[in-house]
C-alpha cells in the first residue's frame, strides 16, 4: 500500500486498521503518529480534557494489562538488588532517578498531586507505596493517580516482580 502523506509504499501491517469499516486506513502508523503529536502540541487543552473524560470513563484499559509477566523468585530478586545497590551506590542512584523521571512523566496534569501527596505521608510503618498497575511496565505503564497505588509491605511488593528500591 502507497501511504497518501508520505507516498511510500509499505507493508499493509504499517497502516491502522479501521474499526468501523474493517478497511486499512490511507495513512501508515508513522504519519499518523506524527500528525497526532503535532495536532496535540497545537491544541493541548483540547487532548488533555479528551484524556480527563476518556479515563473518567473507564481507568481499567489504561492500568490493566500487566498482570502477569515473567515469573521470578521475589526473594532471590530482593538479594540481587540488594547487592547490586550495596556494591554500586551510583548505579543506586541512577536507579533512583529513573524512577522518579518515570513517576514524574506518569503523572497527568489532572492528578490530584496533594491527595497523592498525603497518600504517600500517611503510609503506614513497615509498608511501602506500590502501583497496581506499574508506571514501567514492558507491556503497559499505569498512570502515577491516586487510583493505583496501594500499601504493600516489601514481601508483597517484591512477590509482584516489579520491586523498586525506596529511595525517597
Amino acid at each position: 500500500m502507497i501511504c497518501s502523506h508520505c507516498n511510500q509504499d509499505l507493508d499493509v501491517e504499517q497502516f491502522y486498521l479501521r474499526k468501523d469499516t474493517g478497511k486499512r486506513r490511507s495513512m501508515c502508523k508513522k504519519c499518523v503518529m506524527q500528525r497526532n503529536k503535532l495536532n496535540r502540541a497545537k491544541k493541548p487543552e483540547q487532548y488533555a480534557a479528551a484524556d480527563r473524560k476518556r479515563y473518567a470513563r473507564n481507568p481499567e484499559p489504561q492500568l490493566k494489562r500487566c498482570r502477569e509477566r515473567y515469573r521470578r523468585d521475589p526473594e532471590k530478586k530482593l538479594a540481587s538488588n540488594k547487592r547490586v545497590y550495596e556494591n554500586d551506590k551510583e548505579k543506586a542512584f541512577s536507579y533512583a532517578r529513573k524512577y522518579r523521571e518515570a513517576r514524574k512523566r506518569a503523572t497527568p496534569k489532572w492528578a490530584d498531586k496533594k491527595a497523592i501527596k498525603m497518600f504517600y505521608e500517611n503510609r503506614p510503618d513497615g509498608y511501602e507505596v506500590d502501583h497496581i498497575y506499574p508506571i514501567q511496565g514492558r507491556t503497559v505503564c499505569g498512570l502515577h493517580v491516586l487510583n493505583n497505588l496501594q500499601y504493600l509491605t516489601k514481601q508483597q511488593n517484591c512477590a509482584k516482580f516489579n520491586y523498586q528500591v525506596d529511595m525517597d
